[in-house]
């Protein structure tokens, strides 16, 4: 069953807030390398990245995570609304608290 527009905005707008109180909790890794180091360094399993990444950069967060064993989930969230919340510009992301995490993965899923 398909969500209504206005619970999808909703749901959104959960993302947001759950990836902006990771911030504020010191659990949020933005950015390539760090968040490459992360999954290199077993700190986390999950890997989310912006609705809006390049495929480049895609192509690129698929290869560490294949390699690493790591899970990609795609956000419904652009990178402008990252920037908004954390104040920092990023299309990869890692949420290093593990109920953080899986409140953004169950909100991930939630919405594709």
């Amino acid at each position: 069953m398909s969500n209504t527009p206005e619970i999808n905005e909703m749901l959104r707008q959960k993302a947001i807030n759950t990836v902006s109180m990771s911030k504020r909790a010191g659990k949020l890794l933005l950015g390539f390398d760090l968040v490459k180091d992360s999954v290199m360094l077993g700190k986390t399993q999950y890997v989310f990245v912006c609705s809006d990444l390049s495929e480049k950069s895609l192509k690129e967060v698929r290869f560490f995570c294949e390699e690493y064993g790591a899970q990609i989930i795609k956000m419904p969230v652009t990178m402008d609304e990252v920037l908004f919340a954390v104040s920092k510009k990023s299309g990869i992301i890692a949420v290093l608290d593990m109920g953080l995490n899986k409140k953004l993965r169950t909100l991930c899923a939630d919405l594709n």
